[in-house]
């Protein structure tokens, strides 16, 4: 258990660290984001401490899923700028706007359907136990990041001394 605790912290000080650097640079964020990948995959391989056979198969199957999330993660951030940008030109006609919102729609059902497939994938080459410490790696590491980039703001106003960002000014109609 300790050694677990052990992990976890040493975990966090990396997610930490690795965020940091990944907001500190976001001309490099594709690279700061395969760092974060690649930390993540040996914290895992790590907590789960899988026999060479096991982990080379949960790797496989693991990135293979991964890629696919990430595919269609980036294809709904592409839909999405595309709606906005048909919004922004003010001349969009209705059936373009649903032709975009059921195009993003569309892709989030698939995106939806991938994570499940990756877990049920994960599940089918795990013990019960190693699924169990999979779900619960996913879920701590994904609300430490999510943690981690909500305080950055406020971090870096605190170590700059910098003043808090000018409040935003109404627009005059």
């Amino acid at each position: 258990m300790k050694k677990l605790y052990n992990s976890i912290i040493v975990l966090f000080l990396m997610i930490a660290f690795t965020s940091s650097y990944a907001f500190a640079q976001p001309v490099n964020s594709e690279k700061a984001t395969q760092r974060i990948m690649a930390m993540k995959k040996v914290k895992l391989l790590e907590i789960l401490n899988l026999s060479e056979d096991k982990a080379d198969k949960f790797l496989v199957k693991y990135n293979a899923s991964e890629n696919k999330v990430m595919s269609l993660s980036e294809q709904i951030d592409n839909a999405t700028n595309e709606l906005r940008q048909v919004l922004d030109a003010k001349t969009a006609k209705v059936s373009e706007i649903k032709q975009k919102t059921d195009a993003i729609l569309k892709l989030q059902d698939e995106l939806y359907s991938a994570m499940t497939e990756k877990v049920k994938g994960m599940q089918s080459i795990l013990s019960e136990e190693e699924f169990a410490k999979y779900i619960l790696f996913e879920r701590k590491f994904s609300d430490e990041l999510r943690r981690h980039i909500m305080e950055r703001p406020n971090r870096c106003r605190q170590n700059d001394n910098a003043p808090p960002p000018p409040p935003k000014k109404k627009k005059r109609k």
